[in-house]
């Protein structure tokens, strides 16, 4: 597989996932976290999802 169509599955894997993050993160506020920890919350649910090193 090229580094090109790696991009666009990531691009489209982004684009289906990102409408969830976004509700995950409104919800957390409204739970009464801050914007910047629902922020945290959010990258740090992200990083895990996607297997990111820390």
């Amino acid at each position: 597989m090229d580094i090109v169509h790696q991009f666009e599955q990531m691009q489209a894997v982004l684009r289906d996932f990102s409408p969830l993050l976004w509700t995950y993160y409104l919800e957390l506020q409204a739970q009464g976290f801050t914007q910047q920890q629902a922020f945290e919350l959010v990258k740090n649910y992200q990083n895990t999802t996607f297997g990111a090193k820390q």
